[in-house]
C-alpha cells in the first residue's frame, strides 16, 4: 500500500506511522530510503538546502524510528534498515555526506537503544545506481564519465543494480540475519576502496 508523506515533516511521518499501525496492526520494518540530493560544493553551497536535505535524509529517518518504537517494544521484534551510500568514507557533495554519514551514526546508535527489545538496526552502502535520482542534474555525457570513473574503481567491474541493493534489503529483513546489527553492509562491488570522484 502506498501512502504518500513528507521526511522533512514531524506531523507527515506521524499520520503515516499511524495509519499503517491502523491497518496493519503492527509495524515490522522499516527502510529508510527517501532522500534529496541538491549538489553543492563546500564553496557554494546553500544553507536553505543543507537545512531540507538534513530534515529528510537524517532528521526524517530519526523521527520514523521515533515514532514505530512504541509498536517494537510491543512486539519485541523489528528491524531498520538505513538506506546510506558509499560516499560516506569516499567523500563527495558536502551536505548529502553528512547526510549519509550520519545516518550511519544513526544506524549504530539505534541498534544499541533498540537492542533490548530485539531490533535490529544496519544500514546497506550502494554505490552508484543508475536512476533517475543519480540522473537528476546531469547530462548524460557527464553521467556517462561518471559511470566510467566508477567501474574503473570497482574491482567487481560494474555499477550497481537495483536488485544488489534489493537482495540486501531482503536478507537484512529477513530472520536470517537475525544476529547482525550495528553494520554497514558496502553493496558496490568494493569500490568502497576506492576515493570518490567529484564530477
Amino acid at each position: 500500500m502506498a501512502i504518500k508523506a513528507d521526511m522533512g515533516d514531524e506531523r507527515s511521518i506521524t499520520a503515516m506511522v499511524d495509519q499503517v499501525a491502523d491497518i496493519f496492526g503492527r509495524i515490522d520494518v522499516v527502510v529508510n530510503n527517501a532522500a534529496i540530493n541538491l549538489r553543492g560544493s563546500i564553496y557554494d553551497f546553500n544553507p536553505e538546502h543543507w537545512d531540507k536535505m538534513m530534515a529528510v535524509n537524517l532528521r526524517g529517518p530519526a523521527l520514523l524510528c521515533q515514532k514505530v518504537a512504541p509498536h517494537w517494544i510491543k512486539q519485541q521484534s523489528g528491524r531498520v534498515i538505513n538506506i546510506v551510500s558509499r560516499c560516506w568514507v569516499a567523500g563527495g557533495p558536502p551536505a548529502y555526506v553528512a547526510c549519509k554519514a550520519g545516518l550511519v551514526g544513526l544506524t549504530r546508535s539505534m541498534a544499541r537503544e533498540l537492542a533490548p527489545h530485539n531490533v535490529t538496526v544496519n544500514a546497506i552502502a550502494p554505490g552508484l545506481l543508475p536512476s533517475a535520482f543519480t540522473l537528476e542534474g546531469r547530462n548524460p555525457q557527464d553521467f556517462d564519465h561518471m559511470a566510467e570513473g566508477a567501474i574503473n574503481v570497482t574491482p567487481l567491474k560494474r555499477l550497481t543494480r537495483p536488485e544488489d541493493v534489493a537482495n540486501t534489503t531482503s536478507f537484512l529483513a529477513s530472520t536470517d540475519s537475525a544476529f547482525i546489527t550495528a553494520e554497514v553492509i558496502h553493496v558496490c562491488g568494493g569500490s568502497q576502496l576506492a576515493p570518490f570522484g567529484t564530477r
